[in-house]
């Protein structure tokens, strides 16, 4: 008696088009080393070098405000130093606040209360640096990014700071 329908074939899966995937995954779950951590925060130390001696503009300003959002993400979103949202949000109002007052008077160099505001959260994003895997700072990094993406198209979130059509800090 013939069969009334054609016989499946059999399930065969698809390679992961080259990719080592447990290469991969242990790489996502891997810590930062002693180089990647140097290399995350340098171009924000010397940005906020630049600034504290009143040479800095603002490359050396989105410089740390990249960070600093990062840094917030990381906080707010993987629980790294989730109790210091506070000196983070301080730091990036700092940014925030210098952002503003160079508008104005074209001057980029910060003030004593912006100095220890941010100082204080750059050294808070330098412990973070030590304390994330490199997949979560790449998540992190990817939600800074498209939360950029959202404001740049027109969704600015509630409580947001957003500066010049960049998203420059979320209080």
């Amino acid at each position: 008696m013939p069969r009334s329908s054609k016989p499946r074939k059999a399930y065969r899966p698809r390679p992961a088009g080259g990719v080592d995937t447990m290469a991969l995954a242990k790489t996502q779950v891997a810590m930062l080393d002693q180089d990647q951590q140097i290399q995350g925060i340098r171009d924000a130390r010397i940005g906020f070098a630049d600034l504290r001696a009143g040479r800095g503009g603002r490359d050396a300003w989105a410089a740390i405000v990249g960070r600093l959002d990062v840094a917030l993400c990381l906080a707010q979103h993987h629980g790294i130093a989730s109790d210091r949202v506070p000196e983070l949000t301080a730091g990036l109002q700092a940014l925030a606040d210098l952002f503003e007052r160079a508008a104005c008077s074209r001057s980029w160099t910060m003030r004593g209360p912006e100095i220890s505001a941010v100082q204080r959260a750059l050294d808070l994003y330098a412990i973070q640096l030590q304390y994330v895997a490199q997949g979560e700072l790449m998540r992190a990094a990817a939600t800074v990014r498209m939360r950029h993406q959202q404001v740049r198209a027109g969704n600015v979130p509630a409580g947001a700071i957003v500066l010049d059509g960049r998203a420059g800090a979320a209080a």
